[in-house]
């Protein structure tokens, strides 16, 4: 299965599960608060105390699919928002990457990661691939996911930093 999208290429994700949206620079401003977090008050403390100027830090989101295997995500399903819209559905993004993170790992998945590992690369490539691979090791991969933008001059939406809601 695949949990990365370098090229606009899908990642494949657990259906029928809840999963939070969210550009992984973000995660070093809640990595001070992560010994507050609890699966009951995480939307609260970060919404409100984390992140208390941003209108979506990130966004919480539940991909239903008929399917029992796995749901499938792309770039195109990432869309421009407005402030008009479900803020709960929408994420802020600064970075022009975003990081679907499934709920019950949410706490451990952030305690763990460093996002100067992902962005430093060795290579060719714009991520540091085998760091994101290392992940397998302690959570399933259709449990997390990356999905980097293609630029400003792609046809996508999501062109790097901005507002957006995800569509299914």
């Amino acid at each position: 299965m695949n949990n990365i999208s370098l090229n606009g290429e899908s990642i494949y994700l657990k259906p029928n599960v809840h999963y939070i949206a969210i550009d992984p620079l973000y995660t070093y401003d809640i990595k001070p608060r992560i010994i507050d977090l609890k699966e009951d008050n995480f939307d609260f403390i970060l919404r409100n105390e984390i992140f208390p100027y941003t209108e979506a830090p990130f966004a919480a989101l539940f991909f239903s699919s008929n399917s029992k295997d796995e749901m499938k995500i792309n770039i195109s399903n990432i869309k421009s928002a407005n402030y008009n819209d479900n803020l709960d559905n929408c994420f802020s993004c600064d970075t022009g990457l975003v990081v679907f993170i499934e709920r019950v790992i949410a706490i451990d998945f952030i305690n763990l990661f460093d996002y100067d590992l992902l962005v430093e690369s060795s290579n060719e490539l714009p991520i540091n691939v085998e760091y994101w691979d290392g992940f397998k090791k302690k959570f399933n991969s259709e449990s997390y996911g990356l999905i980097m933008s293609l630029g400003t001059n792609s046809n996508s939406e999501f062109a790097g930093s901005g507002f957006y809601t995800i569509e299914q």
